[in-house]
């Protein structure tokens, strides 16, 4: 019996003896394999995180660009990049319709008001121009159809002379209200900046963030319309098509936290108001400047800083 006994137990002894070989061997055999299999890239996502797969956007250009004049100031800053519509000066579509909408500021500025008004309820507008200039009517009218061609304006009739007037009712969809109500100016200035710098890219260093969004070392998260690096100087640019007061204190804000020389820092005005440009610039330390005299200003600016001819 007890004979018995020893035998049972040397065999249960032998077979966890195999048992215990066995699972060694395995081990061996999955450290080697995970050994030669290449860990994939990590990925980092923001928790909120929404604009992960939208087109032309980019999610933290300090990873993305190492030669980058401003990714190295940003994070010497520790200020994180978190998006961008743009880091170059790209073709938009409507930019054909933004630059004339620019450069015929002052004519068609009236009509563009109240289209933006008539944004809010789709509402019919209608505008007497029998007192108008011949150059501010045809300006208007070809505005209107442009804006009808793209489908921005359901309606738009203007009847000739004597009446010399118009009608025109506004499309209610994101495109048009989108573009309306200030889109077209960034794209403006965008495009304004690329004909000013492109010629001089064998003269100058430059970089361009177009609608970045960064996140400061606190946490916040601002929006800027434009920033742009020229040789080694941060230049500011905020467009506003409709109040600006509010704004002033948070473009201070960023002026100051990004260490930008008020010289470069422009709050481009759209509205048309009858304002004391000089008197705004003076009291805040900036350049206030209405569109249309934006690129004679930055032109003059940037001779000066740079020596040109």
């Amino acid at each position: 019996m007890e004979q018995d006994l020893k035998e049972i137990l040397l065999k249960i002894s032998i077979s966890l003896d195999k048992i215990s070989n066995s699972l060694e061997l395995i081990n061996k055999h999955l450290t080697k394999k995970a050994e030669n299999i290449k860990p994939d890239k990590q990925i980092f996502i923001e928790d909120n995180a929404e604009e992960l797969n939208e087109p032309n956007k980019i999610e933290d250009e300090n990873k993305n660009n190492e030669t980058s004049k401003l990714a190295s100031y940003f994070a010497n800053k520790q200020i994180i990049l978190k998006s961008a519509e743009s880091t170059d000066f790209v073709e938009h579509n409507l930019s054909k319709l933004a630059n004339f909408i620019g450069n015929k500021h002052n004519l068609i500025v009236p009509f563009l008001e109240k289209i933006k008004s008539a944004l809010n309820n789709g509402q019919t507008i209608k505008m007497d121009l029998k007192y108008e200039s011949p150059e501010r009517i045809s300006a208007i009218c070809q505005l209107g159809k442009d804006l009808q061609n793209l489908a921005f304006l359901t309606n738009f009739f203007y009847r000739n002379s004597p009446v010399c007037a118009l009608t025109a009712t506004p499309n209610r969809i994101p495109e048009a209200i989108n573009f309306l109500s200030g889109k077209w100016a960034e794209i403006y200035i965008s495009d304004t900046l690329k004909k000013i710098l492109l010629p001089l890219k064998n003269k100058i260093y430059f970089e361009v963030l177009i609608n970045p969004v960064f996140r400061l070392p606190d946490s916040t998260e601002i929006e800027i319309d434009i920033l742009l690096l020229i040789n080694n100087e941060l230049y500011l640019f905020e467009v506003k098509t409709g109040t600006y007061q509010k704004f002033i204190q948070q473009f201070k804000k960023i002026q100051k936290y990004f260490k930008i020389d008020s010289k470069n820092c422009f709050l481009i005005l759209t509205n048309n108001q009858s304002l004391n440009i000089d008197l705004l610039s003076n009291l805040y330390n900036l350049n206030f400047v209405e569109i249309q005299n934006f690129k004679s200003l930055f032109l003059s600016s940037l001779n000066i800083k740079l020596n040109l001819p």
